[in-house]
């Protein structure tokens, strides 16, 4: 198993949800992997925002947000889509990313089964994680999980990014035999990261940026907490 990744989750460590700050936080911090949340707004501009805009309200752009991120080195986004239709927003999106040349550094999250809209369409050679719509009741099922795990490669996903609370090691142990990617959001407590990292899941997203890495520090380590 290789490094777990410490996922700075929009807003992280007291800033406001998606600000530039929070990002730039994230980046202080040496996160692994900055998240933000993409939306468009009424002129088809990528902006930071994780529920439906208002009217009359300022969004963050998503350009600005990749003109600080770009100059790291090293970490990775988590582009957390929360619309995926708006064809001409994404191909917008599509040529920041090309501008600032974080291809290689990025991943698309927030698409479950059902909801890739346009997003295969105008990025068909990036990578995506999945938040699959599970049934919590056989998730102990390993013929269930294998399953889950055999569609979402067949749809091109290389690997789940669920809500920890439909972790559990069985789901964790079937996802490392099968080499797929599980990855977790959003945990605040030291003792469910603790439970996570010793089960063996690839990243865990939380808003406590600074607890996290701790906890994965000393987890590498083998010393209690």
């Amino acid at each position: 198993m290789g490094k777990i990744l410490a996922v700075a989750h929009s807003g992280c460590m007291g800033t406001w949800d998606d600000g530039l700050e929070s990002v730039e936080k994230a980046i202080e911090c040496k996160a692994d992997v900055v998240e933000i949340d993409i939306r468009f707004d009424g002129n088809d501009v990528p902006v930071l925002g994780h529920d439906e805009l208002k009217a009359l309200t300022h969004y963050e752009k998503v350009y600005d947000a990749l003109a600080i991120f770009s100059k790291t080195k090293g970490m990775l986004l988590n582009c957390d889509m929360k619309e995926k239709d708006n064809i001409i927003g994404l191909r917008t999106l599509r040529e920041y990313f090309e501008e600032f040349e974080i291809r290689d550094r990025m991943y698309f999250s927030g698409i479950d089964e059902c909801e890739v809209g346009y997003l295969k369409e105008v990025f068909p050679d990036y990578t995506y994680v999945t938040d699959w719509r599970l049934n919590p009741l056989k998730l102990r099922d390993k013929g269930y999980i294998l399953d889950i795990i055999h569609q979402a490669k067949e749809a091109g996903f290389v690997g789940l990014n669920l809500n920890h609370i439909f972790v559990n090691q069985k789901v964790v142990e079937v996802c490392n035999e099968e080499g797929f990617i599980l990855y977790t959001w959003t945990v605040e407590r030291k003792g469910r990261m603790k439970k996570l990292a010793k089960w063996g899941v690839d990243a865990i997203t939380s808003r406590n940026i600074l607890l996290l890495q701790e906890v994965l520090r000393k987890h590498e380590k083998g010393e209690e907490l």
